[in-house]
């Protein structure tokens, strides 16, 4: 294991923190999944806000020729921890610190050796099992092995943790997608995860696709029926244990920590909103008039801190659910989301656009495919035509597959309705004191979507497109050619579609007269 220095900040004792700090102060956490885009804004807030926290151990595997050390040291200059590092100095050299861990939660016992282990049984008191495979489509075996099998080794290994004062298990608001109503209580399993976890021992991948149909039922992919599963394994056999369920749904950018904005993946809502500002996605399979929940990392983060406090004071019989929705308290619908991300992106195109803006959202199927048909796969054939006579191949075309691939995976959620009870993430709300409502600000009730939404469409195009703002005013330039195109086929179609109308009109006058 090696040491990466975060340097407590300068505090003037333990009376002046707050109680959340108080709890994190001097004692050892373990973080899952710190390398994604939730743990990433986990670990920042945490060495931040906490400032006598003791050592973070994150589990991280080898990954493209680089070691658990080359990796944390790479995370470490993600644009997220800036702010960190501009308030720290170096962060590597001294201890209490960030240590890796290496190991892999989709490998038995986590893939760690001996030694790491007895470290974290000894030391560990606070665990943030983060860590998943968040892929949609992920083959059921795969989902399984990661998301209930690495589920399962860091419950057993919290089960050996000597002093362990609080487990948060982060799921997904999703869990339960074939349900329209959605509590913060776990509900009965349609098979006993214990079982799944059996057959994992000697099922093959081929077997478990031969069984992915059944084993799904309605469930709408394999990420949310295996987070359904682990959340049943941990309520099964954490009894009486200080553990929390926390469900967040869909997690986009930063509100206001380390910096507005921030993202780094195009999941979910990021990949449709991006993809209608370039010009490539115009037509979208999604019911408008539904609500969207959407989640700010930051806020998600800072809920999970808290309840991470709350659940060592709170043993329950079983663990304690949160919700961490907006729709309970703060709804916004697709089309509203829309409104406000095209009224804060078109006056700040990318130089990248391939076409102006003009995305339509359709909830009938059918009419979806028909408009796909000719707003994206017919232009993709005939703008392809000359690349494979010269041999390029059909890279348009490929393109439109994978964004029809994209839309049916994501359908599913973007035409259905849940209601969804929030009173537990508000009851973390109502225990912070004003010290750490201020510290870790977690009321989704407080948020405003317009500015919010106006730093995340910044965000954006300077975090995923990695356009500074100095080459706004080239991109704004071509933004306007495009928009004459777009306004010039129009023109033209609309051209065309009145002389054909015509031309009928005048076959139909003379077939009458003739007779």
């Amino acid at each position: 294991m090696e040491i990466v220095n975060t340097k407590p900040l300068t505090y003037f004792g333990d009376d002046d923190l707050t109680p959340v700090q108080q709890f994190y102060h001097e004692k050892s956490v373990l973080i899952t999944g710190a390398s994604g885009f939730m743990g990433k804004v986990l670990l920042e807030k945490l060495l931040r806000s906490c400032p006598g926290v003791g050592n973070v151990y994150i589990l991280l595997r080898p990954k493209r020729g680089e070691q658990p050390l080359q990796r944390l040291e790479k995370l470490m200059k993600d644009p997220v921890f800036e702010r960190l590092r501009r308030e720290r100095g170096s962060l590597i050299g001294a201890t209490p610190g960030v240590v890796p861990i290496t190991g892999d939660i989709s490998r038995p016992g986590l893939g760690i050796s001996a030694a790491d282990r007895a470290v974290l049984v000894s030391s560990v008191e606070i665990v943030f099992h983060v860590a998943a495979t968040v892929r949609f489509n992920e083959k059921m075996r795969q989902a399984l092995q990661t998301n209930l099998g690495g589920t399962n080794a860091v419950m057993q290994l919290c089960k050996e943790m000597h002093q362990l004062k609080s487990f948060v298990y982060v799921s997904t608001a999703y869990t339960n997608s074939p349900r329209d109503k959605v509590d913060e209580v776990v509900y009965t399993p349609p098979v006993d995860p214990d079982k799944i976890l059996q057959c994992m021992e000697w099922m093959s991948e081929e077997q478990f696709e031969d069984l992915a149909p059944s084993l799904l039922g309605e469930w709408p992919n394999t990420y949310t029926y295996s987070k359904m599963l682990a959340e049943c394994l941990v309520t099964k056999h954490c009894t009486n244990m200080p553990v929390a369920i926390f469900r967040p749904a869909i997690v986009i950018s930063t509100h206001k920590e380390p910096v507005a904005g921030w993202l780094d993946n195009l999941n979910g809502p990021a990949g449709i909103t991006i993809g209608s500002l370039l010009g490539t996605i115009r037509c979208f399979h999604c019911n408008s008039s539904l609500r969207v929940d959407l989640i700010p990392v930051d806020m998600a983060a800072n809920a999970m801190l808290v309840s991470g406090w709350v659940t060592a004071h709170n043993i329950h019989a079983e663990p304690k659910v949160y919700n961490f929705v907006s729709s309970a308290q703060k709804p916004i619908t697709w089309k509203e989301y829309m409104r406000i991300c095209e009224t804060y992106g078109v006056p700040y195109p990318s130089e990248k656009a391939m076409w102006y803006y003009c995305l339509t959202l359709v909830s009938n199927k059918p009419l979806y495919k028909v408009m796909s048909l000719f707003m994206h796969d017919i232009p993709a054939r005939l703008i392809d035509i000359i690349p494979i006579l010269m041999g390029r191949g059909a890279k348009m075309s490929k393109l439109y597959a994978k964004i029809d691939q994209f839309s049916d995976v994501l359908s599913y959620f973007t035409n259905k309705q849940w209601d969804f009870t929030d009173n537990n993430v508000q009851g973390l709300h109502k225990m912070c004191n004003d010290g750490d409502r201020a510290l870790f600000p977690l009321n989704i009730g407080e948020l405003q979507w317009d500015s919010y939404l106006k730093n995340y469409m910044t965000g954006l195009r300077l975090y995923l497109l990695k356009e500074p703002i100095e080459n706004l005013p080239v991109a704004r330039r071509r933004y306007l050619a495009l928009f004459c195109l777009h306004r010039g086929m129009q023109l033209g179609l609309l051209y065309g579609s009145f002389r054909v109308i015509m031309g009928l009109s005048t076959v139909f006058a003379r077939f009458r007269l003739a007779k």
